[in-house]
């Protein structure tokens, strides 16, 4: 199934993936409007998966999204996933049976999508991230393999807070090539 989504300059579409989806390709190109690709249920394609331009997509489920081919991302594109949540549970995530491509100036990003403040792995006064690292509350996960959502912090005493990161998974049989962007850090809320 191939998606040409051509929303008039300055327009925006919002589309909805709830169920189980299979299908044989993916492609979705937006050049003039906004499109915004909410997914919530598996997304399976048997080949390639291609997403450019002005798209936003949102995963609202803990499933990667798996394409048996190539996977790749073109300049305007943010992948993404749903948050900050308490407690967390999306991922941004893709699974390729070939290379992953993230083009330069597009994101694959999970800012500020992990654990909300005073949420779990809070300590006392002064708090910092604790995920795989050093902390003065309680560390947990790996710094070598980590799959859990990021720590918040934050001040109790100023009211300032940050979220943790959230979850990218990358996965592929074949090369994995950023010219873009990947991130999961933690935002702070001044």
């Amino acid at each position: 199934a191939t998606v040409l989504v051509p929303p008039a300059r300055g327009e925006s579409l919002t589309l909805s993936i709830t169920k189980p989806t299979h299908v044989a390709s993916f492609t979705l190109v937006s050049e003039d409007g906004t499109v915004k690709l909410d997914v919530s249920a598996a997304v399976n394609v048997t080949g390639e998966t291609k997403i450019g331009g002005d798209v936003t997509v949102t995963m609202k489920t803990e499933d990667l999204w798996t394409t048996g081919g190539d996977f790749s991302l073109e300049d305007g594109v943010v992948f993404t996933h749903d948050g900050p949540l308490n407690p967390p549970k999306y991922r941004a995530g893709i699974s390729a049976g070939g290379s992953i491509t993230i083009a330069a100036g597009a994101h694959v990003t999970a800012d500020g999508k992990g654990r909300v403040p005073k949420s779990a792995y809070w300590g006392t006064i002064w708090n910092t991230g604790s995920h795989g690292g050093k902390a003065e509350q309680r560390c947990y996960g790996s710094v070598f393999q980590p799959v859990l959502h990021g720590s918040c912090g934050g001040n109790q005493n100023t009211g300032h807070y940050a979220y943790g990161g959230g979850v990218v998974r990358l996965i592929a049989e074949g090369d994995v090539t950023v010219d873009g962007e990947v991130s999961a850090n933690g935002l702070y809320d001044s």
